[in-house]
């Protein structure tokens, strides 16, 4: 996704965030291609096995894939014990990058010199002290600590968007898009209805919504319409059937099935456990 930064306020705030938690951070965007890198120790002392070309790296771009398709923070724990956290950083439905933090020791990592580290770390010892010397540096996070932790980063993510230290660079046409299904939800959105009221070209229309949401119109559509469904949910006492014709969903049944899969709950049981009393 085509994003802009200010590198200069970017670096600023994650210069903060190392100094007052000494934590590394460093800031991604949506293909995992780093922007700024922000840590309070040397880098080339960094776990090997951390690299892009090995095993951990594909395992930590797997949870930070994990992370953005779920909108949620993801933690990775390599063999040696270290802890890696991330926070999606992402306006409505687009993921524009990945706040990630770290690296921290956990209890697993007191164990340094068992066999899991030093398969990470290497035998020779002019390495293998480098490396235990690092990991004595770093900051020990347990539990309670860790969630505060992805609290301050979640904040900080919220932050860096608030601030426009990092803004989409979105075209007119996305825009378009967005407006003409919002204003319609009521209403069912074949392809053919938005192309011919957008005046966006099939093709035009298919890879805008791919590059900016990943996922096809008809996905996109569903994630509005059940965004408004939690609205209406929530925020009235009109059932769940009329909610579905209202939002023109075929049929309550096929409306349920819909939501339970991008809320992991049915419309009614949803009501029950979020609605305030």
């Amino acid at each position: 996704m085509p994003i802009e930064c200010d590198l200069q306020r970017l670096e600023n705030v994650l210069q903060a965030f190392t100094q007052t938690t000494g934590i590394g951070a460093d800031v991604l965007r949506g293909d995992f291609t780093l922007i700024l890198q922000q840590f309070g120790r040397q880098w080339n002392a960094r776990c090997q096995l951390m690299a892009e070309k090995d095993s951990c790296g594909a395992q930590l771009r797997g949870m930070l894939r994990e992370c953005g398709q779920n909108r949620n923070s993801g933690r990775y724990l390599c063999p040696a014990g270290l802890l890696m956290l991330a926070v999606p950083i992402q306006k409505e439905d687009s993921v524009m990058g990945y706040l990630l933090l770290g690296p921290m020791r956990t209890a697993k990592a007191e164990g340094a010199q068992s066999c899991a580290a030093q398969s990470c770390i290497g035998t020779v010892p002019q390495e293998l002290r480098m490396q235990q010397q690092y990991l004595a540096a770093l900051p020990f996070f347990g539990g309670e600590k860790t969630e505060s932790l992805l609290c301050m980063a979640d904040m900080l993510a919220k932050y860096i968007l608030q601030e426009s230290i990092l803004v989409m660079n979105t075209d007119r046409n996305m825009e378009t898009v967005i407006d003409f299904i919002n204003r319609h939800l009521d209403y069912p959105l074949p392809v053919q209805t938005v192309v011919q009221n957008t005046h966006i070209s099939k093709s035009v229309l298919y890879k805008i919504i791919h590059e900016h949401f990943h996922c096809t119109l008809g996905e996109l559509v569903m994630r509005k319409k059940t965004e408004e469904a939690v609205r209406m949910l929530l925020g009235t006492d009109r059932p769940v059937e009329e909610i579905a014709q209202i939002l023109a969903f075929s049929s309550p049944s096929y409306f349920s099935r819909v939501f339970k899969r991008l809320y992991g709950e049915t419309p009614h049981r949803y009501r029950r456990l979020h609605q305030k009393e």
